[in-house]
């Protein structure tokens, strides 16, 4: 199989990036720390997009030629599932990347927020849990 311990890796700072940017939303004191907020969602951004590329580049066709079939379908349901992912986040990025733009629309930035960690949890979390362990 093929070594995942720099992905593993990649999910732990994700994780962690993306556990720094809820505490400050959690603080309910956005626009004083909009600057701080916007400099982690630019070093989230930058991680995953690494990380993606390297999914989408090498790990995901790589299974897709696997002899295991239930990898490949697995990889095949991933890849359909959550293909869109970095189009998502570029265009999240797009709209909060700065102070301002998160000051602009503070309610919308918190809701936006907490559907693209939804979305990016939900996927580290297949990941970790199913398709990870199999590669192994």
């Amino acid at each position: 199989m093929m070594n995942i311990n720099n992905l593993v890796r990649q999910h732990e700072a994700i994780r962690e990036n993306v556990k720094t940017i809820e505490i400050l939303i959690n603080k309910n004191n956005i626009e004083n720390d909009s600057f701080e907020i916007s400099k982690n969602i630019n070093l989230l951004i930058g991680v995953l997009k690494v990380h993606l590329q390297s999914e989408d580049n090498f790990l995901y066709p790589q299974l897709l030629k696997d002899d295991d079939d239930n990898l490949k379908d697995m990889a095949k349901h991933y890849i359909n599932e959550m293909g869109n992912i970095s189009t998502e986040f570029e265009k999240y990025k797009a709209q909060f990347n700065t102070k301002t733009k998160i000051n602009d629309n503070i309610e919308n930035f918190k809701n936006h927020t907490a559907e693209i960690i939804k979305v990016l949890k939900n996927r580290l979390d297949k990941e970790d849990k199913y398709l990870y362990p199999l590669i192994k």
